[in-house]
């Protein structure tokens, strides 16, 4: 009867610092790029960006602020009187930055100069006070930072307010903790880290580099690196697992249920060294990538935690505080839509629980406005490197050769969102269609933005002309070689086909003045020539469209 074919990830941390820095601007928490990205979505009213510009604009922006001086710090007590003030202002700047409305930048501006003009500073020796800084100035700096391109807040005012933080706020940031929980330190880094981009300070910023790589490695928990030297502040978990951070299994305080606090502090200090991280990476120094393993591991071990109410058996209390806040965006955003890194717990999170909701505390602030790109693709400051070719076309089977580009360092990509790699890629030729390849540079530890080239495979048969007959002898001489023009047999009558050695094959054909050659290769673990009718036994056919 007839048969017809037609990552064990590595991590050297060092002790690494910028010599030399010109601050990019805007180039806190939030750059023009993403920036501009999310003016777009809020302008165009989509969700759930237009919702919490709206959210925030009623709720922060428009109550009045007449405050005649700052609140000062006790220590605490006032704590919250500050925030207001923090808070109000940043929403304000960002306000402005996305709809350009005077007024908003107006209210950001007072609200700095008041309190440039009348705060009095921080304790650097106690606890609360460490912590209320780290918070403020987690909030200032990025609104200060916003306002640079406002006409009200000019030269003047922006000196008095860089004078505010470097007097007011950074010897309390430089100052050791005095509290062993790490959620302190990495919110003085962020805000160090902030304070440093606005007053174009490189010593401030490598001092932020500095206590972010210190603290990092003892509050965020891998089993490569092995048991923290400070295990004597980790309240005590009961398994030690990647991604475990050191006040994971924290209890006590008013949370929800109550007493647990396991998932909270953790959640205001994740926020902060990704914060920290991301202003790093703003300015061209990836912090991001120094510590992957464990912030990746930790951002999804504790987006399980909180979706699923267990802590997963790493604490003695194992129910999950049910406290959550408007964070987990800039740690996706970065590692996922950046990186290409499957993040599935931190995106059950962010879509079920956290973009529905409007909850922001302290350096926790709308998120989801600032850092939901919406797989926009990677962040990228320089030229791209200039391709070979932008565009190549072939048809099916043909060889194709490697992409080339000219440019230092090139990263190649297969995808928009996806990891690259150094050595570049060779375009496949089995399936009909096009696909778009990216390639970048990095200069100075900096990637580039990309170029893209696109290649387009056509299911068009090519039959070159051949010089030389070749012979009808059942031998394949190498003439058959040069010609790279292959298509597979892609119709089977019968019976089924399980596999390539029960039954594949493919042809190839060439031209000359008087014949047209067919060479057909054909693999069968089971021939057969048993038929009254030759068309009946193992074979191939071959239709051709004389017309077309």
């Amino acid at each position: 009867m007839m048969k017809k074919i037609i990552p064990t990830i590595f991590l050297l941390i060092g002790c690494l610092t910028v010599n030399a820095q010109t601050f990019v601007h805007p180039g806190g928490l939030s750059n023009a790029s993403d920036l501009a990205y999310i003016q777009t979505k809020i302008q165009a009213q989509a969700q759930p960006w237009y919702g919490k510009y709206t959210d925030m604009v009623t709720n922060l922006v428009t109550p009045a602020w007449n405050n005649a001086s700052a609140p000062q710090d006790n220590g605490g007590g006032t704590e919250n009187a500050m925030k207001e003030d923090a808070r109000q202002c940043y929403a304000s700047a960002l306000a402005w930055y996305y709809s350009g409305n005077a007024a908003y930048g107006a209210k950001a501006a007072k609200i700095l100069n008041i309190w440039a003009t009348t705060f009095n500073g921080y304790s650097t020796t106690q606890g609360q006070s460490q912590l209320d800084c780290s918070w403020i100035g987690s909030l200032f700096a990025p609104a200060a930072e916003l306002l640079r391109g406002y006409t009200g807040f000019g030269a003047p005012q922006q000196a008095l307010v860089a004078t505010m933080f470097k007097t007011k706020f950074v010897p309390a940031l430089n100052k050791q903790p005095v509290w062993n929980n790490g959620n302190i330190d990495l919110t003085m880094a962020e805000a160090l880290f902030g304070i440093a981009v606005f007053c174009d300070d490189i010593t401030l910023f490598n001092a932020a580099i500095a206590k972010l790589n210190t603290r990092t490695p003892l509050f965020f928990y891998t089993q490569a690196t092995g048991t923290p030297s400070n295990v004597g502040d980790w309240f005590s978990p009961t398994k030690w697992t990647d991604g475990l951070m050191q006040e994971s299994c924290r209890t006590g305080g008013n949370h929800t249920p109550a007493g647990n606090d396991n998932g909270h502090h953790t959640q205001f200090a994740l926020a902060a060294a990704l914060h920290a991280a991301e202003v790093a990476w703003n300015q061209g120094t990836d912090l991001y990538a120094t510590h992957q393993a464990r912030y990746v591991a930790a951002i999804e071990l504790l987006a399980l935690q909180l979706s699923s109410g267990s802590m997963q058996g790493t604490c003695s209390d194992n129910v999950a505080t049910t406290d959550l806040w408007d964070t987990f965006e800039v740690g996706y955003n970065h590692y996922h839509n950046r990186k290409g890194i499957d993040l599935p717990n931190t995106l059950k999170l962010l879509t079920t629980r956290v973009r529905t909701a409007n909850n922001g505390d302290w350096n926790i602030f709308y998120e989801t406005l600032t850092h939901d790109l919406d797989g926009k693709g990677p962040d990228c400051v320089g030229a791209a490197p200039v391709p070979t070719k932008t565009s190549y076309t072939y048809s099916m089977n043909e060889v194709a050769t490697q992409l080339s580009a000219a440019g230092t360092n090139l990263l190649w990509y297969t995808t928009a969102n996806g990891v690259g790699a150094s050595t570049a890629p060779t375009p496949s030729t089995t399936v009909e269609g096009s696909k778009t390849y990216y390639v970048s540079q990095t200069l100075q530890g900096v990637e580039s933005c990309r170029a893209s080239i696109t290649v387009t495979v056509e299911n068009i048969f090519v039959i070159p002309k051949v010089g030389t007959a070749p012979l009808i002898d059942g031998t394949i001489e190498t003439l058959w070689d040069d010609n790279t023009y292959t298509q597979s047999f892609t119709k089977v009558i019968q019976p089924t086909v399980t596999n390539t050695a029960d039954l594949s094959g493919t042809f190839k054909a060439y031209w000359d003045n008087t014949y047209l050659y067919v060479l057909g290769d054909v693999s069968d673990d089971s021939k057969f020539n048993d038929s009254p009718e030759s068309y009946f036994d193992d074979g191939i056919e071959l239709y051709f469209d004389i017309n077309n």
